[in-house]
Order: C-alpha cells, then structure tokens, then sequence
C-alpha cells in the first residue's frame, strides 16, 4: 500500500513540474531570435566548387588521402576586420588523423585560399 500512496506521489509532483516547464520553455521559444539569409551569394556553391577544384589542381594538392565532407557558407575576418561571406570547403583525412584536415575557402569574388589545419 505504501507503494502505491509513493507513486501517486511521484506521479503528482511530476505532473505538476511538467506543467511549469512547458510554460516556461513556450515563452524562451518565442523570444529565440529567427536566423535568415538576406543575400544571394554572388558565387553560387558550384562555381565555387569548380574554383576549388581548379585551386587543387593549379596548387598540386594530394586529395587522395581525403575525401571531401562538407561546404557551408560562413563570414570570415578578423576580430578587427569587416567580415565577408566566403564558401568554406572541409576535406576529412582518409585514415581518421585528428586536425590532419584541408579547408579551403572561396570568397563571394572568386578568390581561392588554403587554411592550415596542423
């Protein structure tokens, strides 16, 4: 019987907790700020593709230990310096090696450049 009067219990306090939560986290949804594109990125994800390829061949980059993962438009720059979108290409190492990455960027201009991951 004490059994049963503790899972009531149990039960009340949970329902009641729930409850306030549910309150709670509707009003931090509704404050949470919405995230939008306001540009057409002057490059478009396959001629930045392509100046990469390019930029791998003309730099004879060994891409055969690497397989390509992912690209994502962020903003680049400095903490002092204008920040500019740029096209940020990240090839993973073949073998699972830790920071052994390439990551290459193109800028909304066409320029094309390597970052060192080591």
């Amino acid at each position: 019987m004490k059994n049963i009067y503790c899972l009531l219990l149990i039960l009340f306090c949970s329902a009641f907790a729930f409850g306030q939560t549910d309150k709670a986290n509707e009003q931090k949804l509704l404050e949470l700020p919405i995230a939008r594109l306001k540009f057409k990125p002057k490059l478009t994800l396959q001629e930045a593709m392509k100046l990469m390829e390019k930029f791998i061949e003309k730099n004879k980059i060994d891409t055969t230990k690497y397989w390509f993962s992912s690209a994502t438009m962020i903003q680049y720059g400095g903490e002092n310096e204008k920040k500019q979108p740029v096209w940020f290409f990240v090839w993973m190492n073949d073998g699972g090696i830790l920071g052994d990455y390439l990551h290459i960027l193109v800028s909304m201009d066409g320029a094309v450049w390597q970052m060192p991951t080591m």
